[in-house]
């Protein structure tokens, strides 16, 4: 029994690792998504759900992303704010992959709102949402023109494990320089996310950056 419960979980690690290592957002949908229509707990519907959600958005469907994230079962007492928190900061990160600006700004308005009631509630919660809402704030006063510290950024790029997190960092770090004028060390960032292989939105965008500095150039 303890043997079939490893395998269980080594399958499911395994299936992770087609998105989050090997960049095949298609591949993991068309695998991992008959898992996720099977009867499940509210607690097992949310990580497959949020890590479903997650693979629309960087397979370019936001709509379908943004549809399973605001969809996710959200517990009545314990895991309450928890769960608000991950609906609201993935909001705001896929509303900035599909452009909509203003939309992220709600969405991170509302995961502002949610960590003070955390804090002030004494709810407990993940340390990782105070780091995702200074990212999302990253790329919301990029969008805007505002000058950008890479400092969290680096730490951020750092402290991930996966080469999707990885790649994301790196292509934030690139847009930063590139608009404080830093095209060497943009290109140079560049380089470790154009190199590749998958089917993931941001390889597009990564190349798309490069050409872009290389014209410049």
């Amino acid at each position: 029994r303890v043997h079939a419960m490893m395998t269980a979980q080594e399958i499911y690690l395994r299936l992770l690792a087609v998105f989050y290592n090997e960049l095949e957002a298609r591949r993991f949908i068309k695998q991992y998504e008959p898992v996720c229509q099977q009867k499940l707990s509210d607690r097992c519907r949310r990580t497959l759900q949020a890590h479903l959600a997650n693979a629309y958005a960087y397979a370019g469907d936001s709509e379908k992303a943004l549809s399973l994230i605001s969809s996710l079962p959200i517990p009545e007492k314990k895991g309450r704010v928890d769960t608000q928190l991950l609906i609201a900061g993935n909001t705001c990160i896929y509303k900035m992959m599909a452009g909509d600006v203003e939309g992220a700004r709600a969405a991170q308005a509302q995961m502002a709102e949610l960590l003070d009631v955390a804090k002030r509630e004494h709810h407990k919660i993940s340390p990782n949402y105070d780091r995702t809402y200074q990212t999302n704030q990253i790329q919301l006063d990029l969008a805007d023109g505002k000058p950008v510290d890479v400092t969290l950024v680096r730490e951020e790029l750092s402290s991930r494990s996966n080469t999707l997190h990885k790649a994301v960092c790196r292509l934030l770090l690139a847009r930063i320089y590139a608009a404080a004028g830093k095209r060497a060390e943009a290109r140079g960032v560049l380089k470790e996310v154009t190199g590749l292989k998958g089917d993931v939105v941001i390889l597009a965008q990564a190349r798309a950056l490069q050409k872009e500095l290389q014209a410049e150039n």
